[in-house]
């Protein structure tokens, strides 16, 4: 890691080569930042039953991917995600979130750590009818310096405080 670069996490529920809107937004958002020579860290589940398609897609990107890798017990993965996330934010400055889980878990780290702090919603993560849900998301998403939408239909679904026009 090139210490004169600002260090930059970005922490995802999805990551290609895996398809999904949310990963594909990570991986450009990703190489946008290398690209304005950023140092760029992403962690990210891996979805493939063995991890092959992913070990591959990852050693030639410009970048770092952490991965946690399938268990048969999936507290295991949050466990290790955390674990993950923890290591990585005595590293990076700036810390982008994206994905239900990812949401959670940086809000929470971030009473730990003093870093800037981005959510970025792509509409499934604002759009829970569940109560519980609905709460768990809208007080992490309080612990965050900047919410993105993707979308101004995300935008829109954007209630409350949460709103800006």
């Amino acid at each position: 890691m090139d210490s004169n670069k600002q260090q930059i996490l970005i922490v995802t529920s999805e990551f290609p080569p895996q398809p999904g809107g949310i990963g594909n937004h990570a991986y450009n958002l990703a190489n946008q930042l290398k690209a304005h020579h950023f140092g760029v860290t992403v962690i990210a589940d891996a979805r493939s039953s063995s991890g092959d398609e992913e070990r591959i897609f990852d050693e030639a990107l410009s970048f770092n991917v952490s991965r946690v890798w399938v268990s048969k017990l999936r507290i295991i993965m949050y466990v290790k995600r955390l674990m993950l996330l923890n290591k990585a934010l005595k590293r990076h400055e700036v810390v982008f979130a994206s994905g239900k889980f990812s949401l959670w878990s940086v809000a929470l780290f971030s009473l730990f750590y003093r870093r800037k702090y981005f959510a970025v919603v792509h509409g499934t993560e604002v759009n829970f009818k569940a109560f519980l849900l609905k709460a768990t998301i809208n007080a992490a998403l309080w612990r965050f310096k900047t919410i993105i939408a993707v979308s101004r239909y995300t935008k829109s679904l954007l209630k409350g405080p949460f709103h800006k026009k």
